[in-house]
C-alpha cells in the first residue's frame, strides 16, 4: 500500500485527483440537470468525503475545485466591465459551491440532489440580496 503513497495524505490526494479527472464539467452556462448531476457526483462519493472528513482534510476540495475546474472560458460569464474581477469571482464561486456541497455533506445529504440543485440554481440566476 504504502509503495506508491507516502501516507494517507498523499492517499487522499490522489483519490481527489481522480475524483475531479473523472467530474463532468459543463461548459458553457450550468443548466440545472448539469448542476444536479454535480451533486449526485458527490452523493455517489461519500466515503471520499468521509475520509477527507475523519482526516480533517475536508478544506482540500476548495483547492482540487480551484484546479481541476477553472478554465479561461469562465470569463465569458462575466460582463465586460466586471473582466478585472474574474480572480476574485472564481473565488467567491468556488467558496459558495463547494461550501453547499460541504454544508450538504455534513448535514447527512438530507436534501436530494434535485432539491439542492434547485437551490443553487436560484442562487445562481437570481440575486439573493435585491436592492428595495
Amino acid at each position: 500500500f504504502y509503495r506508491y503513497f507516502r501516507d494517507l495524505e498523499d492517499v487522499l490526494d490522489s483519490a481527489l485527483v481522480h475524483a475531479f479527472q473523472s467530474m463532468a464539467i459543463p461548459r458553457g452556462s450550468p443548466e440545472p440537470e448539469d448542476i444536479r448531476r454535480n451533486f449526485e457526483f458527490w452523493l455517489s462519493r461519500r466515503g471520499l468525503l468521509d475520509a477527507l472528513q475523519h482526516s480533517g482534510m475536508l478544506d482540500k476540495l476548495y483547492e482540487y475545485t480551484a484546479r481541476f475546474t477553472v478554465t479561461e472560458d469562465i470569463r465569458t460569464f462575466l460582463p465586460p466591465e466586471d473582466q478585472s474581477l474574474w480572480q476574485e469571482a472564481i473565488r467567491f464561486a468556488i467558496s459558495g459551491s463547494m461550501g453547499l456541497i460541504i454544508g450538504w455533506y455534513q448535514d447527512g445529504f438530507r436534501k436530494t440532489p434535485e432539491e439542492m440543485a434547485r437551490i443553487a440554481y436560484r442562487m445562481l440566476y437570481r440575486p439573493i440580496l435585491a436592492k428595495r
